[in-house]
């Protein structure tokens, strides 16, 4: 067996200086951030976008309830539309309150029922979010603007057209305003 002989010549020139190693872990530690920053975006914009479907099941299901109650939304109770399948089995009811399973903490419930602070309507839709920012909020109200007659937020409430998502809430990262709870009321006609 032949004998190999490895010598280690520190002044050849053949390595890495401490700058090199430094500068080639700054460049790591940037596309590892910018990656976690749009890793985060994603996840944001995937618990907004569950909101908005979650939204549209409960106004499907109270028009659908208003039809089988011969078009009156006055007795709309969660869990009579629960027991008419028009909410999922899955999602816990507790009076006007519903819980959807798979929240991932953005939503930690949803309001269906008549007026609140205000909120006029047929029916009102609500959301509790302690980690929702008003960019989100704007985002969700924004996507149902079309379909809403009043907006609820901050405790007070705000008719269509007159008033747009944009003018109502706020366009920026901060949580809700503890005022509010961290609520926010659509309104449908």
């Amino acid at each position: 067996m032949q004998e190999t002989n490895i010598n280690f010549n520190i002044t050849s020139g053949k390595g890495f200086t401490l700058i090199e190693l430094i500068i080639a872990m700054l460049i790591i530690a940037i596309l590892t951030s910018g990656g976690l920053y749009v890793y985060s975006g994603l996840i944001s914009s995937s618990k907004v976008t569950a909101t908005i479907k979650n939204i549209t099941i409960l106004e499907t299901a109270a028009n659908s309830y208003a039809d089988i109650n011969g078009g009156s939304y006055k007795t709309i109770e969660p869990s009579e539309m629960q027991a008419d399948n028009l909410i999922p089995s899955s999602w816990n009811i507790s009076g006007n309150w519903t819980y959807p399973i798979n929240t991932d903490g953005l939503i930690k419930k949803y309001f269906i029922g008549q007026n609140i602070w205000g909120t006029s309507g047929n029916y009102v839709i609500g959301i509790y979010a302690p980690s929702i920012t008003n960019l989100q909020a704007l985002t969700i109200c924004k996507a149902l603007e079309n379909s809403i007659s009043a907006i609820g937020f901050n405790g007070n409430s705000y008719n269509l057209p007159q008033y747009r998502c944009s003018i109502v809430v706020p366009d920026n990262n901060e949580l809700l305003s503890s005022s509010s709870q961290s609520e926010i009321f659509f309104g449908f006609n």
